[in-house]
């Protein structure tokens, strides 16, 4: 497969993951669940992605066209710290975030630190991979502004869909 093919698989993953996670938000091309309706759990992400949709209303005009650029924004700002890591692992800059290896029990090499410092997110899903990956950026952030955590299209798919997405992106080193 080109790497073209890859970027745009991969793409589509992100996209699809977006696409389920704003639906248990809320937020649809159709329609936003009032927030009573949502499960607690999404209120404090819902209202501050809803600020965002807001700002997309006024631009495009439409719900639809919102929501549309919002899993736009969203997917194409995950896809691009995702790849920069990969690329920073490449130039070894810093520990292995993404790159999985038996080694490491399918792991990366930093989730594997980090789950020694956090044993109790191995009961969590994907052995807490959302909260690895968040308390990753989040230690980025101080460096490079793209991995902030209060950056306005800063969302995580769940645990099973990052996981799927990140096998992808190891998936085009396998190949090569």
């Amino acid at each position: 497969m080109k790497l073209s093919d890859y970027s745009e698989h991969i793409r589509l993953l992100i996209d699809k993951a977006f696409r389920n996670r704003l639906g248990r938000m809320g937020i649809t091309a159709d329609q936003l669940t009032p927030i009573d309706n949502i499960p607690s759990e999404y209120v404090d992400e819902r209202k501050r992605i809803e600020t965002v949709l807001e700002v997309f209303i006024s631009e495009t005009g439409t719900v639809e066209n919102a929501f549309e650029k919002l899993v736009e924004e969203l997917t194409f700002t995950l896809f691009n710290r995702l790849a920069a890591l990969k690329v920073m692992e490449a130039h070894t800059l810093f520990p292995e975030v993404i790159t999985q290896r038996e080694t490491h029990g399918g792991r990366s090499f930093a989730h594997l630190a980090w789950l020694e410092q956090n044993p109790h997110q191995r009961a969590e899903e994907a052995e807490g991979l959302v909260a690895f990956m968040h308390d990753q950026f989040t230690r980025m952030a101080a460096e490079i502004p793209l991995f902030s955590t209060s950056h306005p299209y800063h969302l995580l798919p769940t645990a099973i869909e990052l996981s799927g997405i990140i096998t992808a992106f190891n998936q085009v080193e396998n190949d090569a």
